[in-house]
């Protein structure tokens, strides 16, 4: 049987950049340009937004409909099966002319029992992880970061979905990164 339901996202919709978020990407290169030169604050910055509007806002945004799209198939699938199973659990009269001993109690027990399905959650994670280990293999230049980068991609997931807007990821990486090269000047 095919799933024929349209793909849905349950990641937080983009609800924009907002003035808010402006403000702290323009707070977040002047703390970079005064402190550690316009030139790492502009790579900052940039790397900010081109990283976390790929992985963040395109990679997990595809990954997360495909799940879940996915998980409501199987999901759905699922539920017609049991139903089919309730149906044919029925009484029904043979050739002979004898009923089926199945009791209504029975049957009405197997309608409404409940199907095994995955938590709502399952494909946000499946799709976060996902995102995260392509986002860590990006950074496989330096071995040692990748268990930094797989988490610090989970962080930036975690507040996309939370705050709802790419702006607050981004604001976040580049003071990440504004911290790491220039202040801890780590490579």
């Amino acid at each position: 049987m095919t799933c024929k339901l349209e793909r849905t996202s349950t990641c937080a919709s983009s609800k924009g950049m907002g003035l808010l978020g402006i403000l702290a990407l323009v707070a977040a290169f002047a703390f970079g340009a005064v402190f550690f030169g316009p030139a790492l604050a502009v790579d900052c910055v940039l790397v900010g937004i081109v990283e976390e509007c790929i992985f963040t806002g395109a990679v997990f945004a595809v990954l997360s409909k495909y799940f879940t799209a996915d998980a409501a198939c199987e999901a759905s699938e699922t539920s017609e099966a049991s139903e089919t199973r309730a149906i044919n659990a029925t009484g029904t009269t043979n050739a002979t002319g004898t009923t089926n001993a199945t009791s209504a109690a029975t049957v009405s027990r197997t309608k409404n029992a409940p199907t095994k399905t995955r938590s709502a959650n399952a494909p946000v994670a499946k799709s976060a992880a996902t995102t995260a280990l392509l986002f860590a293999l990006c950074h496989l230049a330096q071995p040692w970061k990748l268990p930094i980068a797989f988490v610090f991609s989970l962080c930036m997931i975690w507040l996309y979905r939370r705050s709802g807007s790419i702006m607050w990821p981004v604001c976040a990486h580049t003071v990440f990164d504004m911290l790491w090269f220039g202040l801890f000047a780590l490579p």
